[in-house]
């Protein structure tokens, strides 16, 4: 099997193997780029425009008053 792949690998002309691994770099750092980035999302506000609005709709179909985020400023929940 390890023939196979070192035969098939010596066909892959030289520009090619260069631009696989430049590919395979920059998915690495964009990935490590986006976890970091993605961490700062967590910053967004707890009742956000979106949130308001599902609990707008869950509370006229179920007739139950519901905070979807833990923290925010609004009334508690008596459960």
């Amino acid at each position: 099997m390890k023939e196979i792949i070192k035969e098939m690998w010596g066909k892959i002309p030289m520009k090619l193997r260069y631009g696989i691994f430049f590919f395979s770099g920059v998915m690495v750092v964009g990935t490590a780029w986006l976890s970091t980035s993605c961490s700062h999302l967590q910053n967004y506000p707890s009742d956000n425009l979106i949130e308001e609005i599902v609990e707008e709709v869950i509370e006229s179909q179920t007739g139950q008053e519901i905070d979807l985020s833990p923290f925010s400023p609004e009334k508690k929940s008596p459960y």
